[in-house]
């Protein structure tokens, strides 16, 4: 199992509360939506796209006294990432005490944490290759890829909604040109639906179909199915509806 995409946990909760993504200066990010965060003794479950071993957070800290700077090593990549989060209360308005909670109580959770090495031993041997197997099947081997779907209706912003879904997956090359299929035929139903939609779906379609080629290597069938399904049959279908409109 990916430990940094574990199902949210409902027992054993050391604290748990609604959180808003914020950027580097603390500012709130009101279209990244909200984390309703859950912090076991074992992992902060962000959200259904990542959770965060505990034993892997590198450093947590206060950004600007208005959110929570939250770095973490990600021992799949062998690389730092992090993530900022800014409490908020019932009334939406930024609530600093509960982000103090969240780093006392991380800070509690870290201190009774396994090493990072030994929590790096179960991701990774001795030659520095992955234990784990992809997350659908348990194949080897098995990479980290990032997939969305993307949405857009109307005029977007006059009168319209505008969304990229991004998804991170660690799978085998079979699962991950499925996940890839999977994001690139929603957005080919409702990615081109509006305005700028035209001009940024095919190019998030291309995105995922160079993330699976980028990660697995070059696969021709893949990439002209892949592609075909996000990209030229939607196209073909506003063609035509378009010709059809134009020639009655």
């Amino acid at each position: 199992m990916n430990p940094y995409r574990m199902p949210k946990p409902s027992a054993g909760i050391l604290f748990k509360g609604d959180f808003c993504y914020a950027d580097h200066k603390g500012r709130i990010d009101d279209r990244a939506g909200v984390a309703r965060i859950r912090l076991t003794s074992e992992y902060l479950w962000v959200n259904d796209n990542l959770s965060i071993p505990v034993a892997s957070v590198l450093h947590v800290g206060d950004v600007n006294g208005k959110a929570v700077s939250i770095v973490f090593h990600n021992a799949l990549s062998d690389v730092e990432e992090g993530v900022i989060l800014a409490g908020r209360n019932w009334f939406g308005l930024r609530d600093r005490g509960r982000s103090y909670a969240l780093v006392h109580r991380l800070e509690e959770a870290r201190r009774h944490a396994p090493p990072l090495e030994q929590f790096a031993e179960r991701i990774r041997d001795q030659s520095g290759e992955l234990k784990l197997g992809c997350e659908v099947c348990g194949a080897k081997p098995a990479n980290e890829l990032e997939f969305g779907w993307f949405f857009c209706f109307g005029v977007f912003p006059i009168a319209g909604a505008y969304q990229w879904k991004p998804e991170r997956r660690f799978c085998c090359a079979k699962h991950g040109a499925r996940a890839c299929f999977v994001n690139n035929l929603v957005t080919g139903l409702v990615g081109y639906l509006g305005f700028p939609s035209v001009l940024v779906a095919p190019y998030r379609v291309w995105r995922n179909v160079r993330e699976m080629n980028k990660v697995f290597g070059w696969n021709t069938r893949a990439t002209v199915l892949n592609t075909l399904v996000g990209f030229i049959l939607p196209a073909a279908a506003v063609g035509g509806l378009v010709y059809f409109i134009a020639t009655r």
